[in-house]
């Protein structure tokens, strides 16, 4: 489950980065992947069953 969560956490952050790129022509700023960290809604848990 961990490296599920590693992924998707990765590709969260690798969408943004794309978009900045796109959008502005430059990576982002520290600043702006710790506001796209802030946002990301969490980690998948595990199924825990019935």
């Amino acid at each position: 489950m961990e490296a599920l969560n590693r992924r998707l956490r990765f590709a969260c952050l690798d969408g943004a980065e794309e978009r900045t790129r796109q959008e502005w022509g430059r990576a982002m700023a520290t600043e702006e992947l710790e506001r796209v960290l802030a946002r990301y809604p969490g980690d998948v848990e595990p199924d825990r069953g019935p």
